[in-house]
């Protein structure tokens, strides 16, 4: 196994030059602050979003939905296929949630990182906590739901839709907070997320490991927690995070992970990009046995969105190369391989006392 020296190069963008870009290259992603009470109604006016217009306009051209100040919507991929009957999300094989009735949604469009992988829209400037009014959490839900319908309309005359599952995706049971940005700066989430659990659905929330305190104050149904790189001079490559103590705000994640396994759920997802992070399974593990996660998923780079401008298609590992790492980790740390999915070149591992707890409860 090649160590993090040997394997990094330095084939990445510097923050720097993404600071340094201009106006038609970046788009200023926080306008002036509004100072009136949060708007109810999701169709809030440029001028009261704590994100400028042209980044708004941005989004919605890659088919967001923007909802009040600060929150998204955009289906899945996996929730169109499955609609269209062409099969499901790993997460749906996995833990049992119906891919057609997931919603996958932001509560916040910014983020301290820009992660080398990551294929979402990085024209918006990077930020470390919650900029701004927060609207109100039952209404950012019931406008994530209406905001998925109106995309997902046209399948209601597709002649290759299931209709069932047409219709049953107007009722969502799961929801992934995971779109884009850090979801788990917005001050109110817990309110949310308890919202989302008395409608009876179930909750997923990613986080970077950039706000430990955050994470001691939300129990969603599954806590995931994003692993990035094995050793503090790695994550500072491929996270390229705005804060300085970017590996002591990951360690303190780790810890808060841990302490969540006692009120929910917790998952440490690893993505592996070829060249860069797929380094020294042994320290790897020596975090996850510090996380002490329910779940460890470890997950293949795809070559897609705006990680292709800092990428190369040869960073995207093949299934078998991630399923080979994901053991050498397991190895060191006590965790099984249970599942996988080739597609989507991601494979589960757990620890096999734990395998009653694999599927969602109501699944």
């Amino acid at each position: 196994m090649e160590t993090a020296q040997e394997q990094v190069q330095e084939q990445l963008i510097p923050i720097a030059e993404i600071s340094s870009m201009n106006d038609e290259d970046v788009i200023d992603a926080f306008s002036e602050q509004d100072k009136n009470p949060p708007n109810k109604n999701p169709t809030t006016s440029s001028d009261d979003m704590v994100f400028g217009k042209n980044f708004k306009q941005r989004l919605e051209s890659q088919s967001y939905k923007i909802i009040g100040r600060h929150s998204a919507v955009k289906p899945c991929g996996w929730t169109k296929k499955s609609i269209k009957g062409e099969g499901g999300c790993y997460k749906s094989q996995f833990y049992g949630i119906n891919s057609h009735q997931c919603v996958q949604m932001t509560t916040y469009l910014s983020c301290a990182n820009f992660c080398n992988f990551c294929w979402r829209d990085m024209t918006g400037k990077a930020h470390s906590d919650f900029v701004g009014e927060p609207d109100d959490p039952k209404m950012i839900l019931d406008a994530a739901v209406e905001g998925q319908k109106d995309l997902l309309i046209g399948f209601k005359g597709y002649g290759k839709a299931d209709k069932k599952k047409y219709e049953e995706s107007n009722f969502p049971k799961h929801f992934a907070i995971s779109l884009t940005g850090e979801p788990i700066y917005y001050p109110r989430l817990q309110e949310m997320l308890d919202y989302a659990h008395s409608k009876g659905a179930t909750t997923f929330l990613v986080t970077s490991g950039q706000a430990p305190e955050q994470m001691r104050k939300v129990t969603p149904t599954q806590l995931y927690l994003s692993l990035d790189a094995p050793t503090k001079e790695l994550l500072e490559k491929v996270d390229r995070s705005i804060n300085k103590d970017s590996y002591e705000q990951l360690l303190g994640s780790i810890d808060a992970l841990k302490d969540a396994r006692s009120r929910c759920r917790t998952v440490v997802r690893i993505t592996c990009v070829k060249g860069h992070n797929m380094v020294e399974p042994e320290k790897y593990a020596e975090l996850v046995l510090r996380a002490n996660p329910l779940f460890l998923e470890v997950k293949g780079y795809m070559f897609v969105g705006s990680s292709r401008q800092r990428l190369k298609l040869e960073n995207m590992p093949y299934h078998d190369d991630v399923k080979q790492f994901a053991l050498e980790i397991g190895k060191h740390c006590g965790y099984d391989l249970i599942d996988e999915s080739p597609i989507s070149r991601v494979v589960l591992l757990m620890r096999k006392e734990d395998l009653s707890k694999k599927m969602l409860p109501r699944c």
